[in-house]
Formats: structure tokens, C-alpha cells, sequence
């Protein structure tokens, strides 16, 4: 696994794939950016949020994402129910499923949020969004990966 840190401060591409049934899926992403959103004062009407709390440490990543499968793919099937982040010890944090954060609100337009949140993924066509991690107060590195598959350097 490559370190997230290490992958936007060089701007590497990462190849994720993962076998569900008897298909196979495979995306690069390009992680750009990783900062902290303040709930409270970043999202609109932060009193709609379902999922999360407004005090919760919520951190936006920012990805372009290119799907190497064959057909389109629906994208909250490949990124946002994919896609996780694995501290040192192993844990994993996937992505919030929060529905105000992810579609309705304006900052899930404004951030895109929304662009990987039921929407398709073409393939060999480059897609630029966002995801966002519900993650510890407190982290050490960070290393994105997909939820049963593997991560490498493509």
C-alpha cells in the first residue's frame, strides 16, 4: 500500500482492484488533495446530516479516478462503497454514507462530493471528485486501499 501522503505530495497514480462474485473491477485514482472539513461551518444546513455528527472529524478527500473495467460502472459501487482508509494498526475507515454530505447539500456540488455518489463511471474516461472519511481524532499515516481487493502503484 502506498502512503496517502506520499501519493498526493508526488502525484502518483494508484491501480485498485477488487473481485466481487465473478466479475472483476479495476480504477486508478489519483488522490490531490486531503484536508479537514469543519461540519459546522463548511456544509450547509449542517442540522440535516444524518449519519455523522456535526462535532465528527470528517476529512474530504479530493481524486481523480479513471475506470479500467470494460462497461460503465456505477460509481457508489466502485469509489464510495469501495474505498477505504487503513491506519498502521490495520484499521479501516471507509467513506460516510451520509446523504445530505454526499448529494443534497450544496457543498457536496461545490466540493464534489456529489460526482461519485450515483453516478457512472465510463470507462478509460478521467472523473475528478471527492470522498469523504470519518476518521479518529488523532492519526498517524494514512494508506488508501479498496475494501477487499488491493491497492499498488500503478
Amino acid at each position: 500500500m502506498v502512503p496517502l501522503s506520499e501519493a498526493i505530495n508526488s502525484g502518483i497514480w494508484i491501480k485498485a482492484e477488487y473481485k466481487e462474485n465473478e466479475d472483476n473491477y479495476v480504477f486508478q485514482m489519483k488522490p490531490t488533495s486531503f484536508t479537514k472539513i469543519n461540519l459546522k461551518n463548511d456544509v450547509d444546513d449542517p442540522i440535516k446530516l444524518g449519519h455523522i455528527d456535526v462535532s465528527s472529524n470528517v476529512w474530504l478527500l479530493k481524486v481523480e479516478v479513471v475506470n479500467l473495467c470494460r462497461q460503465k460502472v456505477e460509481s457508489s459501487y466502485m469509489i464510495t462503497g469501495r474505498l477505504v482508509l487503513v491506519d498502521d494498526d490495520g484499521y479501516e475507515f471507509p467513506t460516510t454514507d451520509d446523504w445530505h454530505l454526499n448529494l443534497i447539500s450544496d457543498y457536496a456540488n461545490k466540493t464534489g462530493l456529489r460526482r461519485f455518489f450515483g453516478t457512472d463511471l465510463p470507462p478509460k474516461i478521467k472523473r475528478k471528485g471527492a470522498v469523504a472519511f470519518e476518521l479518529p481524532d488523532t492519526f498517524d499515516e494514512l494508506y488508501l486501499s479498496v475494501r477487499n481487493g488491493a491497492t499498488v502503484e500503478a
